[in-house]
């Protein structure tokens, strides 16, 4: 909740505010303490704009091309495991 109130990008941010009334609340929540009402408000946003599940999507879309891009390097399988550890601990830890 904090990118909200800094008024950071995020991939749930941007995909919200898409509509008009969307990106005007997020824009006045810039710079305040969201109380339980906002984050309540926040939740639902994401929801019904489709955001978490486009998060979603675009996570998995991303945690794929870096697997696939691991692949590419050239590594041994032995110099991949460790790369592909991350990946799924990232992975693992989104969910």
């Amino acid at each position: 909740m904090n990118d909200v109130k800094e008024g950071q990008k995020t991939v749930f941010t941007r995909y919200a505010s898409r509509d008009p009334k969307n990106r005007e609340w997020l824009n006045r929540m810039k710079g305040k303490k969201l109380t339980v009402a906002d984050r309540k408000r926040l939740k639902k946003m994401f929801e019904e704009s489709g955001a978490i599940e486009y998060g979603i999507e675009t996570m998995e879309t991303l945690f794929d091309q870096a697997g696939r891009a691991l692949l590419d390097t050239g590594f041994s399988k032995r110099r991949q495991v460790p790369f592909s550890k991350i990946i799924e601990y990232i992975r693992a830890r989104a969910n």
